[in-house]
This record gives C-alpha cells, sequence and structure tokens, in this order.
C-alpha cells in the first residue's frame, strides 16, 4: 500500500452577499455537515512550515471535527451562495537610483468552472466520490485462486463492504471514473495554485542538472560496440553501434574514425504518436538483424519488430502481437522467443516464432496453468541454452532448451517444490545455481552437470551464510563475479575459475572508497576478457562505469581502488559532488531490532559538526517485496538538498537491504507489522533527532 503526508494549503473565501458567523452557518449547515462527516474521505494534512502569501493553513486534525471547520465551511459555502478566492500579490520594483518600492494588492478571483456546454463548478470544492453498494469476498471463493502459495484461503470467506469499488476502472475507459478524476484534477490545481511559481522554478532547476545531449560508455558485443545516446530537443534514446578494429595481433579496440551507425532511432519511431515504449531491443547471434517489442497504447502489451540492422528496412512490423514485453533471439537469426499474457496480464505462455511465418503458426512451449506463476524466457550467456522461468513468491521451476538440438522439447531442470528458489547459468560442463535449498536464507552458490540436473545431484560452490546475501552472478572464462548484500549495502565479489571450475578460495570482495553507495554488474558480453564492467554511484557522486582489472590483485582497499578505470562518469549539470556529505545511523525499533538510515545533506550549512541553523528533513521509506532503496545518486533531490533539507532513506525491514532474512522473515505476512513500526521508529528515533541537522521530519512512506 502507498501513503503520502502533504501539506494541503486553505484558501480565504468571502461571502459576497452578507457576512455569516462560523457560529451562525455551522447551524444553519448542520445537516449537511452531518452527511459530508460521513461520507468525505480526504489525506491528512499537515502544518506546512512555509505559508504563501494570501494562504492559511490548519493542524491536522480530522477534515471535519470541530478544528477544522473552516475546511467544511470553504467546501459547504458554495453550495448556499458564490463563493470567490481571494490572494495577495506582493510585487517588488528597484529604481535606478537603487531604491526598492514593495507594492501590495489584493486580487479577488472567482473558483467557478464553467464552460458554454457544462453549468459552473465551483472548483474549491473538494469531489467527493458516490457511495454505492458492493460486497467484496475475501478467502475461499469458488472459481478464483485466493490463497498465497502454500497456505489455506480463509473459510468460510468473508464480507466486506466496499462503497467506492466503482471507482476501479481496469479498462482505463468509463467516463464517469475519467469525470471524477478531472475533478480531482481541477481541485488539486486550484487549492496548490499559489504554489505554481515554486513549480516552474524547481521544473527549471530540474532541467538545469540535466545534460540533453549525452552519450552512454560503449559495450563490445560480437564484432561490434554497441551504445546508446540522447540528443537536446528529442524525447527518445538513439541506438547505435560502430565496427569493431582489430590489430594485427588480435587486439580488439574502438576507433574514433569508425563511422556510426544508426540502427534504430525511437525518435523517428514515435513520431506523431501519443505513446511510445520500446524495449528488448536485441542483436540477432550473426547481428545482422534487430529485434524490439513497442507498445504504443499504453496498455502494456507489445507487438513483436524486426529490421534489417544495415538499411533499416522492416521484415516484420508488428504481425506477432500480445507479447509480455521482452523478446529472446535462438541460436540462429530467424528464431524468437517470447511470453504471453492471460487476461489477468500475467504471463503465462512461452512461445517459438519463425520469421516470416504467421503468429498462428507459432509454437507453444509452456503454458502455466497454476496462477501464482509467471512465466519468464532468456538465454545463457553461454548463448548454449533457452532458459524458461516459472516463479511465484515462493517456488521457481526452470526448463531449458538446448540450441545443439533446436527442436528438442524443453527439459525441467529441477522440478518445482514448495519454497525451493533456484536461478541457473550454464558454465562450461555444468550449470552454476543460486539456490535456498536446505533453508539458505541467504542463499548458496552450488553446481550440477549439464547432463544431470536433479537436486540429487546439486554440490555446494559457495555456503550459506547469514551476514551475505547472493542475489546473482555472471560467468566468464577466466572468473566469476557474484553479487550481493552485505552490512546494508551492495557488494561484488569475484573468484577466479581454475580448471574448468570458480575457485571458492580465491574470492575477494571489490572495495569501494565511500561508505555508502550503490553497485551492480553492467553489461559484459565478452566471454574471454579480464575487465568487469560496473555501474556505481553515492547519495553524492553521480553514476560511473567502472573497468576492474581482474589481474590486478584485489586483497585492500587501495588495490581495489587501483584496479578501477573510469569509463565515464554521468555529467550531471550544475552540480559540485564535493558540496554534499553522507552518513549512515541506525534507528532502534521497538524489538530491538537496529533498522538502517542512510542520509545525505550540504557540507556548507555546518560549522564543524553543528548546522549554522536548524534544517528540515524528509525521511523516506518503502519496504516491499523485498525491494531494495539503496543510496544511489538521484539528481531529482538536489533543487531540495540545495535548499538546505536532508534526505534519508529508512532501511525498514520487507525491503531487502539487509538481506533476504529481512523481507522472509521479518517483514511479510505476520511480520508485515514490523515494516510500519520501523518508519515510525525511525521518525521518532532519538538518534535521528539527536542529529544536529535535523529540526523538522516530514515522512513520507510507500509501504
Amino acid at each position: 500500500m502507498r501513503f503520502t503526508q502533504v501539506s494541503r494549503y486553505m484558501s480565504t473565501s468571502t461571502i459576497r452577499s452578507q457576512n455569516v458567523t462560523h457560529r451562525t452557518l455551522s447551524r444553519f449547515v448542520a445537516p449537511e455537515l452531518n452527511s459530508l462527516r460521513r461520507k468525505h474521505q480526504t489525506t491528512p494534512h499537515f502544518q506546512s512550515t512555509a505559508i504563501p502569501s494570501g494562504c492559511r493553513v490548519q493542524r491536522y486534525c480530522h477534515p471535519l471535527s470541530r478544528s477544522s471547520l473552516g475546511f467544511t465551511l470553504s467546501a459547504l459555502l458554495p453550495l448556499i451562495m458564490p463563493v470567490t478566492t481571494t490572494r495577495t500579490v506582493t510585487t517588488t520594483t528597484t529604481d535606478v537610483d537603487g531604491s526598492v518600492k514593495v507594492t501590495t494588492t489584493t486580487v479577488t478571483e472567482s473558483t467557478c468552472s464553467a464552460t458554454k456546454d457544462t453549468p459552473c463548478v465551483d472548483v474549491s470544492i473538494p469531489p467527493i466520490a458516490e457511495q454505492r453498494p458492493h460486497t467484496i469476498l475475501f478467502g475461499a471463493v469458488e472459481g478464483e485462486t485466493r490463497a498465497a502459495e502454500g497456505h489455506t484461503p480463509i473459510t468460510p470467506a468473508r464480507k466486506r463492504e466496499d462503497p467506492w469499488f466503482w471507482l476501479r476502472d481496469d479498462t482505463r475507459e468509463k467516463e464517469e471514473v475519467i469525470e471524477h478524476l478531472r475533478k480531482e484534477n481541477a481541485y488539486g490545481a486550484h487549492m496548490t495554485k499559489a504554489l505554481d511559481p515554486l513549480r516552474a522554478t524547481l521544473y527549471e532547476e530540474h532541467k538545469g542538472h540535466l545534460k540533453e545531449t549525452d552519450v552512454a560508455p560503449p559495450y563490445r558485443y560480437g564484432e561490434y560496440y554497441y551504445y546508446t545516446r540522447t540528443e537536446e530537443g528529442k524525447s527518445y534514446t538513439i541506438y547505435c553501434r560502430k565496427k569493431c578494429t582489430r590489430s594485427a595481433d588480435g587486439e580488439v579496440t574502438l576507433s574514433p574514425d569508425t563511422p556510426e551507425e544508426i540502427y534504430l532511432d525511437v525518435n523517428v519511431i514515435g513520431k506523431d504518436k501519443s505513446h511510445c515504449d520500446i524495449r528488448s531491443v536485441t542483436a540477432s547471434f550473426d547481428h545482422s538483424l534487430i529485434a524490439y517489442s513497442a507498445d504504443f497504447t499504453g496498455n502494456e502489451t507489445y507487438s513483436l519488430y524486426v529490421i534489417d540492422a544495415a538499411t533499416g528496412k522492416e521484415l516484420e512490423s508488428g504481425q506477432v502481437q500480445g507479447l509480455a514485453g521482452g523478446n529472446t533471439w535462438g541460436a540462429d537469426n530467424q528464431t524468437l522467443f517470447y511470453t504471453t499474457e492471460d487476461a489477468a496480464k500475467r504471463p503465462w505462455k512461452a512461445w517459438k516464432h519463425t520469421l516470416g511465418t504467421p503468429q498462428s503458426a507459432d509454437e507453444c512451449l509452456i503454458t502455466e496453468e497454476d496462477e501464482l506463476y509467471y512465466v519468464g524466457i532468456g538465454k545463457s550467456k553461454s548463448d548454449r541454452f533457452l532458459l524458461i522461468n516459472m516463479e511465484s513468491s515462493e517456488t521457481t521451476e526452470w526448463r531449458y532448451i538446448d540450441f545443439t538440438n533446436p527442436t528438442a522439447e524443453p527439459i525441467v531442470l529441477q522440478p518445482r517444490q514448495f519454497g525451493l528458489r533456484y536461478y541457473p547459468e550454464h558454465h562450461g560442463d555444468n550449470f552454476l545455481i543460486v539456490t535456498n535449498k536446505d533453508g539458505a536464507t541467504e542463499m548458496c552458490l552450488m553446481y550440477t552437470p549439464v547432463t544431470a540436473t536433479e537436486i540429487a545431484n546439486w554440490k555446494t560452490l559457495l555456503p550459506h551464510s547469514q551476514e551475505r546475501l547472493i542475489q546473482d552472478f555472471t560467468v566468464f572464462k577466466d572468473f566469476v563475479a557474484v553479487e550481493g548484500r552485505a552490512g546494508g549495502l551492495t557488494r561484488l565479489w569475484v573468484m577466479d575459475v581454475v580448471a574448468g571450475m570458480p575457485d571458492p578460495a580465491s574470492m575477494k570482495q571489490v572495495a569501494f572508497k565511500d561508505d555508502l553507495y550503490e553497485v551492480y554488474i553492467s553489461a559484459n558480453k565478452v566471454w574471454d576478457t579480464n575487465q568487469l564492467r560496473v555501474c556505481y554511484s553515492s547519495l553524492a557522486s553521480p553514476l560511473t562505469w567502472y573497468h576492474i582489472d581482474m589481474r590486478k590483485p584485489q586483497t585492500t582497499a587501495a588495490e581495489s581502488e587501483a584496479a578501477l578505470t573510469v569509463l565515464k562518469q554521468k555529467e550531471v549539470l550544475n552540480f559540485d559532488g564535493s558540496l554534499y556529505r553522507t552518513q549512515r545511523i541506525f534507528a532502534t525499533a521497538p524489538d530491538g531490532t537496529k533498522v538502517p538510515i542512510s542520509m545525505v545533506m550540504r557540507k556548507d550549512l555546518f560549522d564543524g559538526d553543528k548546522p549554522a541553523a536548524p534544517l528540515p528533513m524528509m525521511l523516506y521509506g518503502y519496504g516491499s517485496y523485498g525491494i531494495c532503496i539503496d543510496p544511489g545518486f538521484d539528481a531529482k533531490l538536489l533543487p531540495y538538498l540545495d535548499r538546505g533539507m536532508v534526505y534519508a532513506i529508512a532501511h525498514v525491514r520487507g525491503g531487502g537491504e539487509m538481506g533476504r532474512y529481512w523481507y522472509e522473515k521479518q517483514g511479510k505476512y505476520l511480520m508485515k507489522r514490523n515494516t510500519f513500526s520501523d518508519f515510525i521508529a525511525c521518525a521518532d528515533s532519538k538518534c535521528l533527532h539527536a542529529h544536529p541537522s535535523v529540526s523538522r521530519c516530514r515522512p513520507r512512506t510507500m509501504l
């Protein structure tokens, strides 16, 4: 669920026809008040720290309680008599002699919104959705799957009345719902009109940090270097590549004189389209063809397109429809694989398509009838296997097709067992597998021969450790890079391949200089290489692409830093990272658990460790589905940090920042309450409020 706590400004209303006291009017409209009290629903509003000129604000209690009578009156007065809004406009001018003149003017505006075809509607009245009887059933409902995997649904089903169920519109086409949203937007625009100048200023500041003409660092794939770029004034990405240059000794480089090939310009595709979403832009095995998926409607259902990379000629132009999103090439340039969705938009079928044939001739490889599972499709890095994943929130099952026998049926790697999650990748004669087998909450790394994939044959490479979560890995000829988490941060480990197998004894962690950061493995398409490409950022440093030289030692932080080569740091205009500082502190939850909080703020607002003046803080939290909110760079925060705000992230349970245990055992099902109590503990933390920068804490949650 998502909760957002915001400030709401109340406009001052005046009565043109006569003076009526609040006490008199409250008696006059008592029936309306009682009715509205029962029906009105609104987001809590809190006293603002900066009140626009001509506006007043109330401290929250309840929108219809006695202490918020002014708000109630502003909603009811238009029902009785015409209403206007008054606001004060202050203008400051400077004469040539340097003198300053301040002029104050009272502006009276009508809050009535009308056209020649519609009656007058007062946009100062909060739109209140009509209540219509509707019963919702929870638990065992005939014909529906309502229980989580491995659990028994509530029997008999429980009932709950939802009088606003009619506002749900999965088609996005019900006019009465759309009209209600129009009224909500009009009301919101009216109530926050005083903030329009600030919005415009912030928008320009956001643009001022954005470099619109930019190029991502190229990565090698086959005989090409692929990259994307953007151009000022254009909304979409341009996909490009350049041919590799080979020296006499076989070294592959990218020459600056090599001409650029633009193989896909999304600005051309999206021209004159109200919506354009392009994803899964992939090259065939010989790089002669490019496939991509396109959605021009906004319903997140895609069609398949294939073009000639050299000429741009369309070979398939959307005849294959209903894709869940991605597409995957086979071992040739004639075969593509994709998934489609059921009526609930659950990916449930995997298909094989041959170029030049109708979709009706496509072969269905998998149909997942269990509504708790969804189907995904991909390819091993070796390009030898097609991998098909069927996954629920608790369990996975994988099937594979060996492209040495591409007409074979998908083979089950390991049949599904409730609670068993595993994720395979091909390496040499084995599948390497990240799994929670035998209760490994933080996952372990195992292997099994390609010829004997059942769980009885799995052997341990990296054992389970409660101090380290293994999330993913990338294989190379001479080393394996492991992604995971430890100490509440993303981590990277590397280990050598010895005699065709990863050597756990050689594993070492890649160290970085910052205390708070986010790092992950980037595009690595070359199998035989000594370079690992990663992406790195912190709350105070923009996204940076590094190459890590695997030939150099990694036993100390200094050695790890010496092995890094900067490929590119994303340029953020009007930004100086040296002006900011980061810090991590810990709050104590009611059960004694230490909950980490990551913080970023301006250095120049401090005199040593103490701020020159009290600073406001925004505290953000998520805490669901095991999703991590890592302390990476976000340019959207800069206008607020530069105004003196401290930004903090509460890494509450329900997320995965402290490992899988943080979600699986401490923030899920009956333990979900920890998500909320953790966030409250962070907001109320003596440690946080004892921090010298904090004066006011504004929580914002997505729990």
